[in-house]
């Protein structure tokens, strides 16, 4: 018993001298350096920071990041980090030695604070508008306007946008750009237009008494008035509605002039003319217009009104001429032409017949329908005055009359059965005054208009339809 209790201990001596002697060779023991303070939380803008340890060792530092660097000088490491231009924040560790002894700290430094915190997109009215928003820069940001109509400062955080009043009829949009670092933003400003419609562009009086007009004014900014002739007169009846007056015109010749009303950059004429119907229409030449749906645009011959006989002849070349009924309609001041289905003459075997039609290509045969003609007198952008008579009237309750034909029928009386076609067509009929008699009306020489000569409301016309299975006849 006594001999096994003794290997035992011999045993555990062994081991115990076995176990003691492997620790030695594997193990040694490293204290850890004591950090008294450190300071390495950087801003956005970077900066210095410090990290002080215990003891007086020789004392090393290092890190791998590229935006710190460390520096040593006694028992303390000065950290420098570099301005951050990312969003995103970082972190970066520096490793500390001294007399065996060893430490990590972490450096941290804030991400980049950018933004416009109130949106980029703004509309804002005609007057003068101030924007504030709030643009968090942590680095120093700039502010530029590309229009010279918003002004924009930035002082720190605080972004101001002073929008100028738009004095004119068309919307406008402006941007700013602020940025910091690398990045930037664009802000958008939309800028209504201002309020201004005057609803009447042109008044007539068509007879010499004195009158007045109101007239509707849309605005939003104050309006100014000006005239070019002492016979027209204007007073505010209300904010919105502008009386104009037109005096008694004693001589009784035609006469015309402007009431200029403006506000902001916009200035709207108002064309006046003042006249004694009946003497201004009885004048006998006129150059009739009408569009040619074969040439596709226009053309012109003289025609020659006598309101005594109360008829029109127009006159397409030297040998040719067609009358037509016209009477003067005094309580409406207009003219009536026709009716339809009127006669106008033989030709070959043909009988022809005015008719109205539609640019679509209907046409009306009814009888004691007439086609009216409205007598205004109006300028042209160059300020020439015309005096103009404009024809159309109602085909029906849904269609207007757009052209005058002359109808060629195989028998006396137009009907659908004997209709054979077209012998002429005249889309949207006008007719300019001439001033004086024109030059070869008396040697029955056809007058044409120059080529650079337009009637003053001419316009494209498109989809002119033939009336179905209806083609010109011989002309």
């Amino acid at each position: 018993m006594k001999k096994i209790f003794s290997f035992i201990l011999l045993l555990a001596g062994v081991t115990m001298v076995t176990s003691c002697g492997e620790d030695d060779a594997t193990y040694t023991p490293v204290e850890p350096l004591e950090i008294v303070s450190n300071n390495v939380l950087f801003e956005t803008a970077g900066g210095t920071g410090t990290i002080t340890v215990k003891g007086s060792e020789a004392l090393t530092a290092s890190t791998a990041a590229q935006w710190l660097a460390v520096s040593v000088s006694g028992n303390t490491v000065t950290v420098t980090a570099q301005e951050n231009p990312s969003l995103s924040g970082r972190s970066a560790q520096i490793t500390l030695a001294a007399g065996g002894k060893t430490a990590k700290v972490t450096a941290t430094q804030k991400g980049l604070a950018y933004g416009v915190t109130e949106g980029l997109n703004y509309e804002v009215d005609d007057m003068e508008n101030v924007l504030e928003m709030n643009f968090s820069n942590s680095l120093p940001g700039t502010v530029t306007s590309l229009d010279e109509w918003i002004a924009a400062t930035l002082e720190g955080t605080s972004l101001t946008l002073k929008v100028a009043e738009n004095f004119d009829k068309k919307a406008r949009s402006g941007k700013v750009v602020v940025k910091s670092s690398e990045y930037s933003d664009t802000i958008t400003v939309l800028q209504r237009p201002m309020v201004f419609e005057v609803t009447e562009s042109q008044l007539e009086c068509k007879d010499n008494k004195a009158q007045n007009f109101d007239v509707k004014i849309l605005h939003s900014k104050k309006v100014s008035l000006s005239r070019d002739v002492d016979w027209i007169g204007a007073k505010w009846k209300n904010d919105s509605v502008l009386t104009v007056s037109i005096a008694a015109n004693k001589e009784g010749l035609l006469r015309s002039g402007h009431l200029f009303v403006k506000s902001g950059n916009e200035t709207e004429p108002i064309f006046i003319a003042q006249y004694n119907f009946l003497q201004e229409v009885a004048s006998d030449y006129y150059m009739f217009w009408y569009f040619d749906a074969k040439t596709n645009d226009w053309d012109g011959m003289l025609a020659v009104l006598n309101l005594e006989e109360q008829v029109m002849s127009l006159h397409p070349d030297e040998n040719t001429m067609y009358s037509i009924p016209v009477a003067l309609d005094q309580e409406n001041n207009v003219l009536l032409a026709g009716p339809s289905t009127t006669f106008v003459s033989t030709y070959g075997p043909y009988f022809l017949y005015w008719v109205w039609m539609t640019a679509s290509g209907s046409w009306s045969g009814v009888d004691k329908l007439y086609s009216v003609g409205e007598f205004v007198v109006e300028e042209d952008e160059e300020g020439n005055v015309y005096s103009s008579i404009y024809w159309g009237g109602q085909m029906d309750e849904e269609n207007d009359i757009d052209a005058w034909a002359i109808m060629a029928a195989t028998s006396e009386g137009l009907t659908e059965d004997n209709v054979a076609g077209f012998l002429v067509r005249y889309y949207f009929p006008q007719m300019e005054k001439y001033a004086a008699e024109p030059d070869g009306v008396r040697g029955k020489t056809a007058v044409k208009p120059s080529k650079s000569h337009k009637p003053l409301r001419a316009k494209g016309v498109k989809n002119l339809q033939n009336p179905k299975n209806l083609q010109y006849v011989l002309r």
